[in-house]
This record gives C-alpha cells, structure tokens and sequence, in this order.
C-alpha cells in the first residue's frame, strides 16, 4: 500500500469543483450561501470586538477559512484521505491549455455584463452614470442566479454527452429554471422600478427608473447565453467565442457612436443582449443536431 499524502488545504472554489464534478451539488450550493453570510457575520464579529475596520476586512479571509473546513469535511467522507498513486501532477500551463475555452469564454460573457457601465460613465452625466451603475446592479441578479444553475448544467451535461445520451434536455430544464426566476424580477422591474432603485440605493439613484426593464431583460438575455455557453462547453465545442468576441468589440463602440438618454443607452444594451443570446442559443442547438448527425 502507497504511503497517503498529508491533504493540502485547497480554497473553496476548487473544493466547490471537485464536489460539483461529484455531482453533489447542495452542499456546492449551501457553501456559496454560507459564505456570504459568514463574510457579513465574521465581519460584524471582529469589528465588534474592537479591530475596527481592519476587522471588517478580515471577515473575508475568515469566511473563506471556515467554509473551506466545511468542504474539505464533505469531501473526506465523500471521497476519503488523499492517496498517492504515482501519477504524474499535471502543470498549470498543461491545465491553462485544457481550461482555454471556458477561460475565454467566461471572460468574454465577462466584458458584456460590464462593458456598459464602464462607456456609461464615460457618455452620460456624473448623476445619469451614477444611476445607470445602481440600476445596473440590480439587473444583474438575474445573472447570479445563472451562475447558480450553472453549477448543475456543466456536469450533468457532461455526462450525458460522455455517455452517448442527447444532453440538450439539461439545457432545455435550466433555462425553463431561468425564465421561471426572471419573470418575477421583470415583473418587479417593469412595474416599481422607482420604489426598488429607492429602497435599495436611495432616493439619489433612481434617475434609471425607466431603463431598468431593459437592463432587467438584457442581463435575462446574457443569463440565456451564460448557460448555453457552459452547455457548449460540455459538448467540447468552441465556435461561440468567435461571436461573444465580435459582440464584445462592437459594444462600446455602438454605445459611444451617438448621443443617447439613459433609457435609449440601456436600450442599445438590450438590443446587443439579445444579438448575443440568441446567437449562441442557436449555436448551441445546432452543435447537437451536427454532432447526432455524424454519429449516425
């Protein structure tokens, strides 16, 4: 028998993709809600007991610490101690060169969730742009919930596509999960977006009232293409980067080409939202019908 490795403490987001390729999501799940309020209850802790905001600060690092415990206990029973099988470790290069894809992918879908609050602050007034970031924030909840659902779709459409099984059910169940958490936010949107933006940013940040269904339903739209590029990710395909690379360079400069109102700037923002979503919607479909196809 090889002598077992002492386990080396790892941070939560790789326990997190260890445990999601185990296909144990809940606790991948309760984790990232834990840390969150551990971030806020450690922070609290320590600057009541007297160090201040250098407290505040720590509370972070803290929440990482006990969530990182946590996980590493859901793994040891999951999986058990570390044991050294004489394989080779891989290299971050050899790990950078598997990992491109959804780097670049990941980083893309990145530039358009946040591309036009950086032109915003540049087009629109200090008090519009301000408003603009606020309503912003708010849009892209949705987005977060994506990433949620995400950590199912990956896996789960992995697997199926490993084992010869028609993987576009699971991207079909996570948009329908979507579409059902979007809608009561649009609602939200559409209907009080005043009062939302006041209570949530004060009564200074509501001059993007207006544009808020649009940046609401623009994120929904980059939600659709965040998990159909996972779905795409999956399948091994990669022709989407090409299209959310283009999209990615045209943003700023449709947003920077004309003189627009806060409502008409968020309009072009959801007009590109939808070019992007979907494109690689019908990329993504296509990749499957092709891959059937040569399999029969």
């Amino acid at each position: 028998m090889r002598e077992q490795r002492p386990q080396q403490p790892v941070r939560p987001g790789a326990q997190r993709g260890a445990l999601q390729g185990l296909r144990a999501y809940a606790p991948v799940g309760a984790s990232i809600v834990l840390e969150g309020v551990g971030r806020l209850l450690c922070a609290l802790l320590l600057f009541a007991v007297g160090l201040g905001v250098t407290g505040a600060m720590l509370g972070t690092p803290l929440a990482f610490a006990v969530v990182a415990i946590g996980l590493e206990v859901v793994l040891h029973r999951r999986v058990g101690p570390i044991g050294d099988t004489g394989a080779p470790v891989r290299s971050l290069r050899g790990l950078l060169g598997d990992g491109w894809v959804p780097i670049l992918g990941l980083f893309l879908l990145a530039a358009l969730q946040n591309m036009d609050v950086i032109v915003a602050k540049h087009q629109l007034s200090s008090d519009a742009a301000g408003s603009y970031a606020a309503a912003a924030v708010a849009a892209k909840s949705v987005v977060w919930v994506a990433i949620g659902i995400g950590l199912h779709l990956l896996p789960e459409a992995t697997r199926r596509s490993a084992a010869g099984l028609d993987p576009r059910p699971v991207l079909m169940r996570a948009l329908a999960i979507l579409v059902a958490i979007a809608a009561p936010a649009l609602l939200i949107f559409a209907v009080a977006p005043e009062l939302l933006l006041r209570l949530a940013f004060g009564p200074d940040l509501t001059l993007a009232a207006d544009a808020l269904i649009y940046l609401g339903a623009a994120m929904t739209l980059l939600a659709v293409a965040y998990l159909t590029v996972q779905y795409m990710v999956a399948l091994g395909e990669t022709r989407f980067l090409w299209v959310l690379a283009v999209i990615a360079c045209a943003e700023p400069v449709l947003l920077s080409a004309t003189d627009l109102s806060i409502t008409g700037f968020a309009g072009i923002v959801f007009a590109v939202q939808c070019v992007v979503a979907f494109s690689v919607l019908a990329l993504g479909l296509r990749a499957r019908r092709a891959r059937a196809a040569g399999a029969a």
